[in-house]
């Protein structure tokens, strides 16, 4: 299991955003946690092309020119049992799909 937590500094950067794609699936990542996106929306077909797998979603939007969080998990390991969003985080509980664990 694989897990990618990166002080992003900008999902809307071409660059960035290709460089994230091609690690996640070069490392076949299987969470992922970005902060400081600073994006205030994502549109789903770049979220989609962050991995050949799909992946459970969930984002606080950016404030700004700061802030903004993704996270996410791959849907074929993780069950997602909860999601939360606050004004500060966002947090996902999740069971593993094999070992039934969470």
């Amino acid at each position: 299991m694989k897990l990618l937590c990166w002080n992003f500094r900008g999902f809307g950067l071409t660059g960035r955003r290709r460089q994230l794609i091609e690690y996640m699936r070069q490392e076949q990542i299987d969470i992922v946690g970005l902060q400081e996106t600073i994006c205030q929306d994502f549109i789903m077909p770049d979220l989609h092309r962050l991995s050949h797998h799909q992946f459970a979603l969930q984002w606080l939007p950016a404030a700004g020119h700061s802030r903004g969080i993704l996270i996410g998990v791959r849907e074929d390991t993780f069950s997602v049992e909860d999601m939360d969003l606050g004004e500060f985080f966002v947090s996902m509980s999740v069971t593993d799909r094999q070992a039934h664990l969470s």
